[in-house]
């Protein structure tokens, strides 16, 4: 299904099934992402998918964040997150080995 994308992106939200095998979650969450305009959007879309709620939804926030970016993350959002300051340092220096030296 992920093949045609134009049609993937109009199923119906109940043709798509968020179940415990890994491709039904990477579907489900890529879903989510191409369905929605937001980091927000999308997180929200997958925690009401239903079904293996965790797993689509943290996949769905990944992809999100890789394509938002920490910006796209609400501030709201940001600031309950414990650890949030090593956390950050982490992405960072992630992000400076593996895209800025890529």
């Amino acid at each position: 299904r992920l093949m045609d994308v134009p049609a993937f992106r109009n199923l119906k939200q109940a043709d798509v099934c968020s179940g415990p095998d890994a491709v039904q979650t990477l579907e489900a969450a890529l879903y989510c992402l191409i369905n929605t305009h937001s980091f927000e959007a999308c997180a929200l879309m997958a925690v009401n998918l239903g079904g293996q709620t965790c797993a689509v939804a943290s996949a769905a926030c990944a992809l999100a964040g890789l394509y938002y970016g920490a910006s796209g993350i609400p501030a709201r959002w940001r600031i309950l997150l414990p650890g949030r300051g090593e956390m950050e340092t982490l992405c960072n220096q992630f992000h400076e080995e593996a895209v800025l030296r890529a």
